[in-house]
């Protein structure tokens, strides 16, 4: 199945069409949430945060980002292990996490001063090689990305 990426960081909204065969993606650049906000957000709007299965996926949808100029933010998908500490899964659709692709030392539930720990999955290019993994607190505000099946 083709993957196909759209990306509105004007509007913000999927408005697009989009066969059954493809995924469509819209970053909100100009709009950050905490974790449950952003998967409210896309929701509503008739999307899901995203789901990253493979790697084609992953490598498509971080030249997507960098081709728009985003690469050094974060961005949430639908990752977390607030079921089971270390057990990722995909929100969006219930699968376990099997594709991979952690920056080093991730994830590591690191627990903030508040006793906060790190239970949800961004993007982000910590070290200056690529988007990678990296599990954070859910409460941060941050961009996000929502997809359409």
């Amino acid at each position: 199945m083709p993957l196909r990426l759209t990306y509105d960081h004007l509007v913000c909204r999927a408005a697009y069409d989009c066969p059954p065969d493809c995924h469509r993606l819209g970053a909100c650049r100009r709009k950050t949430a905490n974790w449950y906000k952003a998967a409210q957000y896309c929701r509503f709007h008739g999307m899901h945060l995203a789901a990253i299965e493979n790697e084609r996926e992953n490598r498509v949808l971080e030249a997507h980002i960098q081709d728009a100029g985003l690469g050094h933010e974060h961005f949430w998908t639908s990752g977390t292990d607030q079921g089971e500490e270390g057990r990722f899964f995909w929100l969006a659709n219930g699968r376990p996490v099997t594709f991979e692709n952690w920056n080093a030392g991730e994830p590591n539930n690191f627990q903030y001063e508040d006793g906060e720990k790190e239970h949800c999955l961004e993007l982000w290019n910590r070290d200056g090689k690529g988007l990678k993994w990296n599990d954070s607190p859910c409460s941060f505000e941050t961009f996000f990305l929502c997809e359409v099946q």
